[in-house]
């Protein structure tokens, strides 16, 4: 039998604490709020320029691959040496052609072995997915105004593959990040490192 848990919350808190914050990014007073350290900053090929078409389709592809045991870095070094080895499977109109078999084949060239299989698929119907938005990656979110407008669009499986919630919430920064897209109205999947942030801040007690 599991003991009830009473949680409440501190809304008062909460604001000093994200006031701060946003001043600190705003200053650059706090070394792991400056996106110069950002993985998806670090190791984007040098031959995608920033705000980009090129930039968005890496995003789109690289995100779904962010699943649990994988090390962000690592993934992001070798889908950048993918990249760099054939380009055009970044270009979800090429990629659509593909099959999933030569995409995971793509894949595992790197070194990117874990679900290699599940990711080429998932590769290619993503790709496939966006002919409705004329083979861009930003058009699905041109309407969406809150964050599960375009977790409805997504999450459509016989569109899309691969996009859980925790992965959507982290491409949906990634475009916010580069201006890609506005800002999202309401919240993103609440992960165990947030709960902790939460917890530790006393946000949450």
């Amino acid at each position: 039998m599991i003991n009830s848990v009473t949680i409440s919350t501190d809304p008062e808190r909460a604001v000093i604490i994200f006031k701060r914050l946003i001043a600190a990014f705003s200053e650059k007073k706090i070394p792991w709020l400056c996106q110069e350290n950002l993985p998806q900053e670090q190791f984007l090929p040098a031959t995608i320029e920033k705000g980009s078409p090129e930039h968005s389709c890496f995003l789109w592809f690289v995100a779904p691959l962010m699943r649990g045991k994988i090390k962000s870095d690592d993934v992001l070094k070798r889908v950048g040496l993918l990249y760099e080895k054939e380009s055009s499977l970044f270009r979800p109109e090429k990629v659509a052609a593909f099959s999933d078999v030569v995409v995971t084949a793509y894949l595992k060239s790197v070194g990117i072995r874990y679900k290699a299989a599940e990711f080429g698929a998932s590769w290619v119907k993503n790709a496939a997915g966006l002919e409705n938005y004329g083979w861009d990656p930003i058009k699905p979110f041109s309407d969406a105004r809150r964050y599960r407008d375009i977790w409805t669009v997504l999450k459509v499986k016989d569109i899309f593959a691969g996009w859980r919630e925790k992965i959507l919430s982290l491409l949906t920064l990634w475009y916010e990040e580069a201006g890609f897209i506005k800002p999202l109205y309401g919240p993103p999947a609440l992960d165990i490192h947030k709960l902790r942030v939460l917890f530790e801040t006393s946000i949450l007690n």
